[in-house]
């Protein structure tokens, strides 16, 4: 009794739930016309009755797409009050239109003619870009529309309407988030761009410019606003903490097999005092007798200018041995936000404390003329490195108590960083320096070795005179938070005061976890000279721990 009760009420129920679904049925007046109808398309089945013309309009409108606007409705027909028939007479298609240009003719100088000839299927793509090419040259609000169309032996004939205000450029930049902006970068974006033709192109390049600033970060994409005589872009940032401390901590074992310390302290300040500086301090030991210090202060847009200011300190001190200062100064001028150029000088004094035949030193002065070329993208992910290039040449002398030579250095240093389907990454860097002279002593040649050069060596433990070297790493990104990487690095080095030349290998592995405090990094690497061999007594670990404040 139950099942048969069920049966009735679907029997009962299934007309009116057939009912609320609507059938379309579009046809030509021959089978011809049924299979452009057909390759057109439309929808079949419908929810309700209801869609059935707002259906038969997409397809009217797709017909005229197609270049049937001459096709009549030739019959229509209702069928049980859910089957809707309709017939055309699709009648003979449109292939070409032809546009009179006219006045309109300087928009398009390729033109041979005052009329273009334009398959009729690509009006909606020609419109579009003939829109576009007007926003290009700095017509944002123009409007684009043919007019006066006749039809004449399957051609459609139609005018070219362009309707445009006064040429766009740019008056004004706003910035809205960060109100005590440097006020000399911001002069100098609104310098590059004032009076430039307003276009997607510009608000492309400004934005990009805005994100190559570390200290700030854009909040959405650049906005317009236009009155009847400007028109002005409003930028919206937030001040972004770019501030760095670096702690590195290196342990391995020394001759008498105990376990030794070396470390760094790297501390980078940015735009700290809302002008977009940079302060640089650096502390380095190799854990037995050698320390370094670095003060590097950097003032862009002095002045409200593209004029830019470079002040830097370097103490290298040797145990009881030698202590060498250098002094530079630099003045350079901003090509872009990215590319910097600079000219200065820079004066070195080391005291040779302690005269042994072992150091080859002998204290001097020297004096050296310094052109550079700075280069500097943004890294991309959080955990790598900017992407940099960075070249010195220097002309000058060396004097110590009994003689003056001539000497110039080449220096050397860029990185270049790929990532691709955001797990795989190539970082590629290369550390070169070379002192052209007749005669060198200890206390002037150039260091290196360690986590940020030359890994598997102790910090700051070789000299050279001459060093090229490619430290190269592949990483892979596990998560977002942590990552894996190798350590390939190698170096050619040679030093005169010791008749020493050679070849440098540091291999190893090492990963990047990104903390509630940082990004902490171990390197694990072991490197050797020429033909040693290695051995595990000899590896380094080298541990820092970088954070953002």
């Amino acid at each position: 009794m139950k099942q048969f009760f069920v049966l009735i009420v679907f029997l009962y129920f299934c007309p009116i739930l057939s009912a609320q679904h609507a059938y379309l049925s579009i046809l030509g007046r021959n089978e011809s016309q049924n299979a452009q109808i057909q390759a057109i398309g439309y929808t079949k089945k419908l929810s309700n009755a209801a869609r059935i013309n707002q259906e038969m309009s997409n397809f009217q409108n797709k017909l005229v797409d197609k270049g049937y606007i001459n096709a009549v409705l030739w019959h229509k027909k209702v069928i049980q009050d859910s089957i809707f028939e309709y017939q055309f007479d699709l009648g003979t298609p449109i292939k070409f239109i032809h546009i009179y240009i006219g006045t309109n003719k300087s928009f398009f100088p390729n033109s041979p003619s005052d009329t273009l000839v334009v398959n009729y299927e690509q009006i909606a793509t020609f419109l579009k870009q003939t829109t576009d090419k007007l926003a290009t040259n700095g017509f944002p609000l123009s409007k684009v529309n043919l007019q006066n169309k006749i039809t004449k032996n399957q051609t459609l004939i139609a005018d070219l309407i362009i309707e445009t205000q006064s040429k766009r450029f740019l008056n004004d930049i706003i910035i809205k988030g960060y109100d005590a902006f440097p006020v000399g970068i911001k002069k100098y974006l609104i310098k590059k761009y004032q009076n430039k033709t307003l276009n997607q192109q510009l608000l492309e390049s400004l934005h990009q410019d805005f994100a190559q600033l570390g200290f700030v970060k854009s909040m959405k994409f650049p906005e317009l606003l236009f009155t009847e005589k400007t028109s002005k872009v409003f930028v919206y940032l937030n001040k972004n903490s770019n501030n760095t401390f670096d702690g590195l901590i290196g342990f391995s074992n020394n001759d008498n097999q105990k376990l030794q310390f070396n470390g760094n302290l790297d501390l980078g300040l940015q735009n700290f005092l809302n002008q977009g500086e940079k302060l640089k301090i650096n502390w380095k030991s190799d854990g037995k007798q050698q320390k370094t210090f670095l003060f590097d202060l950097e003032l862009p847009y002095i002045f409200k200018t593209p004029l830019t200011s470079k002040t830097q300190i370097h103490i290298l001190k040797q145990d009881s041995t030698f202590q060498t200062t250098k002094l530079a100064l630099d003045l350079g001028f901003a090509l872009n936000l990215k590319t910097k150029i600079f000219v200065g000088i820079q004066n070195a004094t080391s005291t040779q404390t302690l005269k042994t035949a072992i150091t080859n030193g002998v204290s001097y002065q020297n004096q050296f003329y310094v052109a550079q070329f700075d280069f500097q993208r943004n890294k991309i992910e959080s955990f790598l490195d900017n992407t940099y290039l960075h070249i010195a040449i220097g002309n000058g002398n060396r004097q110590t108590k009994n003689q003056t030579n001539q000497q110039q250095f080449l220096a050397l240093n860029a990185h270049w960083q790929l990532l691709w389907k955001d797990k795989h990454g190539l970082s590629l860097k290369t550390q070169n320096f070379y002192l052209q002279s007749s005669t060198y002593f200890t206390n002037e040649l150039y260091r290196f070795g360690g986590i940020k050069s030359i890994r598997g060596f102790v910090e700051n433990s070789l000299q050279a005179h001459l060093v090229m070297s490619i430290i190269t790493e592949y990483q892979y990104v596990i998560s977002p938070t942590l990552y894996v990487h190798t350590i390939t690095d190698y170096g050619f080095f040679e030093d005169k005061t010791t008749q020493t030349t050679g070849k440098l290998f540091g291999l190893g592995l090492g990963f990047g976890l990104k903390t509630k405090n940082g990004w902490l990094k171990m390197n694990y690497a072991n490197g050797t000279v020429g033909q040693q061999n290695i051995k595990n007594s000899s590896a380094l670990i080298h541990l820092s721990l970088t954070t953002t404040f």
